[in-house]
């Protein structure tokens, strides 16, 4: 069953969307700590900063090149 692109968007199917998108971006422990070994600073923080930026909407996630 395909969708239209003209129907409706809820700001809740929106939210749902985005969470489920990020879930699969979710990075390991290793990876936050890879992270945080870049900028000098502990995994734990780099955690909580990355959740701020999220909850502010200052995370822009942008579009690849279609290959």
């Amino acid at each position: 069953e395909e969708d239209s692109d003209e129907e409706d968007w809820s700001a809740e199917d929106d939210r749902i969307l985005i969470e489920i998108v990020l879930e699969k971006l979710r990075l390991s422990k290793a990876e936050w700590q890879d992270c945080a070994r870049n900028l000098g600073r502990d995994r734990h923080a780099v955690d909580r900063r990355w959740k701020t930026l999220l909850l502010n909407g200052e995370i822009g996630l942008k579009s690849r090149p279609i290959r």
